[in-house]
C-alpha cells in the first residue's frame, strides 16, 4: 500500500512500509537533478508498484476502447495486424499524433496472446520523450545494486519486465543517440547488460516501436542510427490520418458518444443531421484523439437527448466560417469560459451553475477538476 504526506522538508512517499522523500530520491541517484527528474522518479516508484496489477488485468480484459473502423484502409491494416501478431519480428507503426498507433500495438499484442488468458504475456509501454534522457537508459535496461551511490537494490528495468511479452516504445524518434546502440544489440542478439553489471541478461521480447516523425530524414541528418532504423522497421504499418479515412468518423463518433453518455449517466440517443455533416467535413488535424475530446465535451455540454451543433462550437464555427478552422484549443477555451461564467453568475453554487449550463453536479465537478476551476474562478 502507498500513501503520501508532507512535512517541513517536503514530500514523503510510503511504499510497502518504506518512506521515500524527494530528497532521498535525489541522494539515491547520486546526481544533481531538477524537479522534472524528481517527479519522474516518484512516478516510477508508484508505477512499478502497480505494474504487476496492470498486467494481471490484461490477462482477463482487453481494453474497452476497441478498434472501431469501417474504412478499407483500416481493414487492410487489421489484416496485416493479424498476420504479424503470432511472430516476434520487430514492427514500426507510423502515423500522425492521435491516429491510434498505441491501439494498433495493443491489438498486435493481444492477438498474439489469444491462446488463453492464463498464458497471456505482459505488455510494457514506455513513452520515450516523457522520460528525461539521463534516466531513460536505467528505466529501460535497469541497474545493479551498487551501480552508483545510493543504489541499494537491483532494478530490473522495463525491458526485463517485458520478457516473454511485448515492449512498446512510443515515439522512438526521441530515443537519445547514446542509447540506440544498446537497443540495436537487444534487437539483434536478444541480450543486454544492466547498468553497473557485467552479467549478460538474455530475454525473449517482441519490440514494437511507433513514431510520428520522418525517421529516414532523421537518419540523413545524423539524428537517428541507420542500422537501428532498418532493424526496427522489418515490418512497417502506417496509420493514415482520419481525414483520409472518413468512413471511420461516424462509427468512432457513435462509439465515443455511447461511451461518455454512459460514464456521465446521460441518455443521449445520437447526432443531428447537421452535426453528422459537420463531423464528416471537418479535417480533424488532431485525428482520433481530437474527435474523442470533441465528442466528450459535446456530451458534457448537451442538455437534451441529442447532440446538436450548438453543443460543438468547433463544428458550429466551421459551418459559419468554413474558410477559418477553429482549433481544438479554441474549443477548450470556449468550454472553460462557459463554465467559468456560470460559476460566477451563480456565486460559486455548484447546483445552480450545473443547472445554468444544463449538466449534472457530478459532471460539473469533473470538468472543474479537468480545467483547474474553483467556485470563485
Amino acid at each position: 500500500m502507498m500513501s503520501s504526506l508532507a512535512d517541513a522538508s517536503g514530500c514523503w512517499f510510503q511504499v510497502n512500509g518504506l518512506l521515500y522523500s524527494s530528497c532521498s530520491v535525489h541522494i539515491l541517484l547520486g546526481i544533481r537533478v531538477n524537479k522534472d527528474v524528481i517527479r519522474h522518479i516518484v512516478r516510477r516508484i508508484f508505477d512499478m508498484e502497480y505494474l504487476k496489477v496492470e498486467n494481471r488485468q490484461l490477462k482477463d480484459v482487453i481494453r474497452k476502447d476497441k478498434l472501431i473502423y469501417r474504412s478499407k484502409a483500416m481493414q487492410d491494416i487489421m489484416r496485416t495486424v493479424k498476420k504479424v501478431a503470432p511472430v516476434n519480428t520487430p514492427i514500426l507503426i507510423t502515423g500522425k499524433s492521435g491516429s491510434g498507433k498505441e491501439l494498433i500495438a495493443e491489438a498486435i499484442h493481444n492477438l498474439g496472446n489469444s491462446a488463453g488468458t492464463e498464458n497471456r504475456k505482459p505488455l510494457i509501454k514506455i513513452n520515450c520523450p516523457a522520460i528525461p534522457a539521463t534516466l531513460l537508459e536505467s528505466e529501460l535496461f535497469g541497474y545493479q545494486k551498487g551501480a552508483f551511490t545510493g543504489a541499494t537494490t537491483d532494478f530490473k528495468g522495463k525491458v526485463r519486465l517485458a520478457d516473454g511479452g511485448t515492449l512498446f516504445l512510443d515515439e522512438i524518434g526521441d530515443l537519445p543517440l547514446n542509447i540506440q546502440p544498446k537497443l540495436l544489440r537487444l534487437l539483434e542478439q536478444k541480450c543486454f547488460e544492466p547498468l553497473g553489471s557485467t552479467t549478460t541478461v538474455t530475454i525473449n521480447t517482441r519490440i514494437i516501436c511507433s513514431t510520428n516523425q520522418d525517421l529516414e530524414s532523421m537518419v540523413e541528418k545524423g539524428l537517428f542510427r541507420e542500422d537501428l532504423f532498418y532493424r526496427i522497421n522489418a515490418i512497417t504499418i502506417n496509420i493514415p490520418p482520419l481525414r483520409n479515412r472518413r468512413e471511420d468518423i461516424l462509427p468512432l463518433s457513435e462509439f465515443f458518444l455511447s461511451k461518455y453518455s454512459e460514464e456521465m449517466g446521460k441518455k443521449i440517443t445520437g447526432f443531428s443531421e447537421g452535426v453528422k455533416r459537420a463531423l464528416m467535413s471537418y479535417d480533424w488535424p488532431g485525428n482520433v484523439r481530437e474527435l474523442r475530446n470533441v465528442i466528450e465535451r459535446a456530451v458534457v455540454l448537451s442538455g437534451g437527448q441529442g447532440i446538436t451543433l450548438s453543443d460543438i462550437p468547433l463544428l458550429e464555427s466551421q459551418e459559419e466560417c468554413p474558410e477559418e478552422q477553429v482549433g481544438e484549443s479554441k474549443l477548450k477555451d470556449l468550454e472553460k469560459k462557459l463554465l467559468t461564467d456560470a460559476l460566477r453568475k451563480c456565486n460559486g453554487n455548484i447546483t445552480a451553475a450545473a443547472g445554468e449550463v444544463g449538466i449534472s453536479r457530478n459532471t460539473l465537478r469533473y470538468r472543474m477538476k479537468k480545467y483547474n476551476l474553483t467556485r470563485t474562478s
